[in-house]
């Protein structure tokens, strides 16, 4: 799994490639365990070709993180990825947004820091 951290316009790009398993996990949740209130998080799994159920655990985590501490998060995993069923599947969108595209992600982040002030 490869993983990058990114700052664009006070919005935190993580981009997540390879495959999200066991080993992948506890990387993505070290890497992202200063989750604060206010910032706004875009999770690309546009490049993420495998994901099993630490993987899962390790997004859920961050989702609920993010919702605890009153940050934005949304996840960009399009329909034709290889992963969009079992995130479909396990109601992933049910913490915070799963978008087709990026631009739709920096949308819904934008609605919810304009809603929030």
């Amino acid at each position: 799994m490869q993983l990058s951290i990114e700052q664009r316009d006070g919005l935190q790009v993580v981009t997540v490639s390879g495959e999200l398993d066991t080993f992948g996990a506890e990387r993505f949740r070290e890497s992202l365990n200063v989750v604060r209130t206010a910032d706004r998080y875009l999770v690309s799994l546009v490049d993420v070709s495998f994901v099993d159920s630490a993987g899962l655990h390790a997004l859920f985590g961050l989702a609920r993180t993010a919702k605890d501490v009153g940050a934005s998060l949304a996840f960009v995993v399009p329909p034709d990825s290889p992963v969009r069923r079992i995130v479909e599947l396990v109601q992933l969108a049910d913490l915070s947004p799963v978008c087709d595209s990026a631009e739709e992600a920096e949308g819904r982040l934008k609605l919810d820091s304009d809603t929030s002030v």
